[in-house]
């Protein structure tokens, strides 16, 4: 965060010499503590960043766990507050024009799977288009069709219930 913000200072054509960098510590810590343990300062990030606030509803008992101590202190749904938000390409951007849709599943061709992630390729040995999961082009005998594969996509697939995912597979890969 402090060279982010003395880049920003640069940026806004500040000269290096007159940014007080003993200060700029402090600053940059006491804004951060600031932010983390007031709800001002948390209200303050949250609508930096376009993010949406709640608060915790009434008719819930809520509670924070302390695994350490494996305590457990009930918390006023006044006291709790929910933040959402939508970070695209790596900014802030308004959750209000995000649409969110199912993908569409079908059946893969090589392991019958019904899947979101398949790929349409040419089979190399048939020279025919078949419909392909990343698990089947990950492990297909020819190098073009696992070129078109990878296991950082099923790594990083949400969808914990398939069969091929690393999840349910230790040792997959």
């Amino acid at each position: 965060m402090l060279v982010g913000v003395q880049r920003q200072l640069l940026e806004a054509g500040i000269p290096f010499e007159s940014i007080p960098q003993d200060w700029l510590n402090y600053i940059v810590a006491a804004t951060r503590k600031w932010m983390a343990t007031t709800q001002e300062g948390s209200q303050d990030a949250a609508d930096l960043l376009g993010l949406q606030t709640f608060r915790g509803e009434t008719n819930k008992n809520y509670m924070i766990v302390d695994h350490e101590e494996v305590v457990e202190n009930r918390v006023d749904g006044d006291n709790v507050w929910f933040v959402q938000g939508l970070i695209f390409d790596g900014a802030p951007a308004d959750l209000a024009r995000l649409r969110v849709s199912e993908k569409t599943r079908e059946p893969c061709d090589g392991c019958g799977m019904i899947a979101s992630c398949l790929k349409i390729i040419r089979d190399p040995d048939k020279d025919v288009l078949t419909s392909l999961c990343n698990f089947c082009c990950t492990y297909h005998e020819s190098l073009q069709v696992k070129d078109l594969g990878g296991l950082d996509t099923c790594q990083r697939c949400t969808v914990t219930n398939c069969a091929h995912h690393p999840e349910r597979h230790i040792g997959w890969g």
